[in-house]
Formats: structure tokens, C-alpha cells, sequence
């Protein structure tokens, strides 16, 4: 009995040693592939260290604890990075997409969704009183869109923006400024932010074959997702051709735009549950 726990343990500890090796190696390419987007050396391994321990195993995740775990003296490097260091965002974002579509596959799902990160104050970008999933209710939040790309090989994580409620719009200027907001901003809906990731991915070095876009009904209903196909698609991009069905809207390389009818009905309305104790419709 003892040999064949010995044995498990054995086993476990060489899967464990093959998955952090297979995890430092991606690293490694996805760092390298980013390498000239960063002003400096120092400015690209304080972004390395910061990104893998927002992957490690730390109870509590910022810049002091994460300093700490990669062997910083102090937070300064990461402090520099996140608020003054001037470097290629938006760019990186597209080569993520890139080198998932490269590493992932051609043909994939792109899965569209929001998550709210809670805020005490009202500094952050986007921060306001809005609904997020986080907390199941109305609470000062930060509201991001996020588009993963999916495919049976794996997903990742490639694009976002952070949703801005129509408050920030209402004071002005001087509060978007005031957040370091990145350059014009436009007032958009979630599904107009679906929009733009879904025009990026498309029409990027990325060069999916096959996309299926899918999300709840905020993007399911979103008519800038259906109406921009013109533009998302151009004449050497993949054609969108949607379909009603579960598994979201269909885009192929080989069958041409045919109109949109399958939209022309609305989603179904669902019934509301009876309140718990209550009494069931038709009984």
C-alpha cells in the first residue's frame, strides 16, 4: 500500500514539473513576441513579473505582494509600470489575438462577456453605481467587456474595454482626463464594444478562417454587432453569415453575407418563475 502511494505521489510531482515547465515556456513566447512593444528592458521584466504573479498562487494580489513573491526590493517597478510607463497597449492586445488564433487554431468561438471589479472611490476609470455580476446587484464598480477566443485546442483572454457608464460622460472632460483615459473616448454600449473586438480580431494580422461569436442577450440583441459586418469584414476577411442557434452567430471564409432574416424575430420572452412557496403557472 505504501509503494503505491509513493508511486501516485511520484506521478503527481512529474505532471506538476511537466505543467510549470509547459507554463514557463508559453510564457517565454508570449513575452518574446511582445519584447518591442516595451521603451526598455526593465520595463518589459517588471511586466513579465507582474503578469505571472497575477497567475501564481498568492492569497492577496498587488503590487507589494507580487513584488515580494518575484524578488523586488520594493513595489517602485510595478508602481512605474501600471501608473507612468509609456507602452504599446492597444498593439499588444492585437498580437495576444494574433498568437492565439496561431497557437489555439484558425477556427474558433469568440465568447463575449463582462465581469465588474469593485471600487471603493470614484478615481478609477469607468468606476460608477451600475449593476455587476461580481456582486449579483447595483453596486460602484468598474465594468470591463472581455472577448476570449475558443477552440477545442483550448482559450485565452484577447481583448477587453472598460465600460464607461453614462455618468462619465455627463461630467465632462476634466473626470475622463483625470483617470488617464486612453485618448478620444466614445460613449458605447457593451454590444458596440463586442463590435469593435469582433473588428479588430477580423481584421488584424490574426487572420482567423472560421469564427463563431456568441454571449448572453446583451450581445445576443446587439444590432451594432449584426450592422458594422461591413466594416468588420472587408472584402478579404471572412464573411459573417449568422444563424440563429445556441451556439451564437456564425462566421465562415467561405459562405458569402445573405442578410439578416434570421434576426428578423425577437428572442423569445421567458415566463418569470413563481416566487418560492408560490404556486406553479397552470396548477
Amino acid at each position: 500500500m505504501t509503494s503505491v502511494v509513493r508511486h501516485e505521489d511520484k506521478r503527481a510531482a512529474a505532471e506538476a514539473r511537466i505543467l510549470q515547465e509547459a507554463f514557463v515556456e508559453a510564457g517565454q513566447v508570449v513575452f518574446a513576441a511582445m519584447a518591442d512593444l516595451f521603451p526598455s528592458r526593465p520595463c518589459r521584466m517588471s511586466a513579465r513579473d507582474y503578469t505571472t504573479g497575477l497567475l501564481a498562487s498568492l492569497e492577496r494580489k498587488n503590487c507589494v505582494t507580487i513584488a515580494e513573491w518575484a524578488g523586488h526590493a520594493s513595489p517602485d517597478r510595478l508602481h512605474y509600470l501600471l501608473e507612468r510607463a509609456v507602452w504599446e497597449e492597444r498593439e499588444l492586445r492585437v498580437r495576444i489575438g494574433a498568437l492565439a488564433v496561431e497557437r489555439l487554431g484558425s477556427a474558433g468561438v469568440l465568447i463575449f462577456d463582462e465581469t465588474g471589479d469593485l471600487k471603493k472611490g470614484r478615481a478609477s476609470l469607468g468606476a460608477a453605481r451600475q449593476y455587476t455580476g461580481t456582486a449579483g446587484r447595483v453596486e460602484n464598480a468598474q465594468v470591463s467587456t472581455w472577448a476570449v477566443w475558443a477552440t477545442a485546442a483550448g482559450h485565452a483572454l484577447i481583448d477587453y474595454e472598460v465600460y464607461l457608464h453614462k455618468e462619465w460622460f455627463a461630467e465632462g472632460d476634466a473626470r475622463l482626463g483625470a483617470a488617464h483615459a486612453p485618448g478620444p473616448v466614445a460613449k458605447r454600449t457593451k454590444g458596440q464594444q463586442a463590435a469593435e473586438m469582433l473588428r479588430r480580431l477580423l481584421t488584424g494580422p490574426a487572420r482567423p478562417t472560421a469564427v463563431s461569436a456568441t454571449g448572453d442577450e446583451v450581445y445576443g440583441s446587439a444590432s451594432r454587432l449584426r450592422s458594422r459586418r461591413s466594416t468588420a469584414m472587408p472584402s478579404s476577411s471572412p464573411a459573417w453569415t449568422p444563424t440563429r442557434s445556441a451556439a451564437g452567430h456564425r462566421c465562415t471564409a467561405t459562405s458569402p453575407w445573405r442578410g439578416p432574416p434570421c434576426w428578423s424575430t425577437p428572442w423569445p420572452k421567458l415566463t418569470k418563475p413563481p416566487a418560492v412557496g408560490g404556486t406553479a403557472p397552470g396548477t
